[in-house]
């Protein structure tokens, strides 16, 4: 697996911390789906018209760790997992990369 992978702290209570990082990922279009490892992450894009873009939200005690990737392929369904680095698909990628910075200029 090839994905982006940031770990911050945040000082707030949890839900505070979840609110506002789950505010960002929908306020950008992802929703909360459960992918075929059967991880729960964020997803966007349907994987035809769009590459499936993905980010995984996971908490410590005072930490947050996000991971994201992209995932080509006939549904989201096929393909290899990318991180966030490279040219391909870099405008998709440069979004995603902006968005995770937004959530970590939040703490």
């Amino acid at each position: 697996m090839s994905r982006t992978v940031i770990t911050h702290h945040y000082a707030c209570p949890y839900e505070e911390a979840e609110s506002i990082i789950f505010g960002i990922l929908r306020k950008n279009g992802f929703k909360q789906t459960e992918i075929a490892s059967g991880e729960q992450v964020w997803g966007k894009g349907n994987g035809i018209l769009t590459v499936m873009r993905y980010v995984k939200v996971e908490f410590g005690a005072d930490e947050f760790t996000l991971s994201a990737w992209m995932l080509a392929g006939l549904g989201g369904k096929t393909g290899a997992e990318t991180d966030l680095s490279g040219l391909a698909a870099a405008l998709e990628k440069k979004k995603i990369r902006n968005m995770l910075e937004e959530i970590v200029r939040q703490f």
